[in-house]
């Protein structure tokens, strides 16, 4: 396994742990559609949150920077094709980031907003 995928999995492993402390419920975490991954699919009392979890040894910042239209789109698309398969409606929905920087945690709740456009 190649370094980047080890620190990728290891970032993973902390936000679960950290959306655990917090109260989410995690359902299921890789889900693989045909647009993409979503990392974390999680729980947050009655909302379905679809989180993406980015990791950097640059800083949070840095981390966030992959997160483009083209990747978001392809986010969105993997999170419709979770709530079709699994019959949810997307307004009981969200996107969060989670980015881990030298094994600190930061959580933005909502971080695209509307994820249809």
């Amino acid at each position: 396994m190649s370094d980047a995928r080890l620190r990728g999995n290891e970032a993973e492993n902390l936000a679960a742990k950290f959306l655990l402390t917090q109260g989410y419920t995690i359902v299921v975490r890789r889900f693989k559609a045909r647009q993409g991954e979503i990392d974390i699919v999680a729980y947050d009392g009655d909302v379905l949150v679809f989180i993406e979890v980015k990791s950097s040894d640059r800083g949070h910042e840095s981390a966030l920077n992959n997160l483009n239209r083209d990747k978001r789109s392809r986010l969105g698309s993997a999170a419709d094709e979770f709530c079709t398969r699994f019959e949810i409606t997307p307004a009981q929905c969200r996107f969060d980031v989670i980015t881990v920087a030298d094994e600190e945690v930061h959580h933005i709740r909502d971080a695209f907003g509307d994820w249809t456009d």
